[in-house]
């Protein structure tokens, strides 16, 4: 299996790891350079895989929407318009309640707009994620065994909440 190459991390708030052509993004708590940081982050693997990548953006259970929803909201839209290699954007929002119903709506309506080039799936769980991306990440040559996504993805989640790389 493939290691997971971590481009940034902050414990306990975020990971943004490479896992083959998949980008991952944890996000665990909220930090005021989540975004900015991101971007550098993502400028490392742009371009990298010739016939594209996908990105699996996942939210842990409790973290609360950004209170300045649409900034952050125009500056997340922007990262993604701006990734022309971007082929599949998958976000897992872990959770029930206020916070995961307000997180689903953001990234729904991601998925309305008409320009967005990439095919966008709102997930509820690692498992939901493990049966959408395979099949429609295979269009950039490369094939994900979903047993093998699931375990990248829940210990890219685990870096993330425990701190420990």
């Amino acid at each position: 299996m493939d290691e997971l190459v971590v481009l940034d991390h902050e414990p306990h708030a975020f990971l943004f790891a490479l896992w083959k052509n998949v980008t991952i993004l944890v996000w665990a708590a909220r930090t005021n350079d989540g975004i900015p940081r991101l971007k550098l982050a993502l400028a490392k693997v742009a371009g990298s895989h010739p016939k594209g990548r996908s990105t699996v953006s996942l939210i842990a259970d409790g973290l609360a929407p950004p209170s300045n929803h649409d900034k952050e909201r125009a500056a997340f839209l922007e990262l993604v318009r701006q990734a022309s290699d971007l082929v599949c954007f998958a976000v897992v929002v872990k959770g029930e309640g206020f916070a995961a119903s307000a997180w689903r709506s953001v990234h729904t309506g991601m998925r309305l707009r008409p320009q967005q080039p990439c095919e966008i799936g709102v997930l509820g769980s690692i498992d939901e994620l493990m049966h959408w991306l395979p099949s429609r990440h295979a269009k950039t040559g490369v094939i994900l065994n979903p047993d093998e996504l699931g375990l990248i993805v829940r210990h890219a989640l685990e870096i993330a909440l425990t701190g420990k790389t």
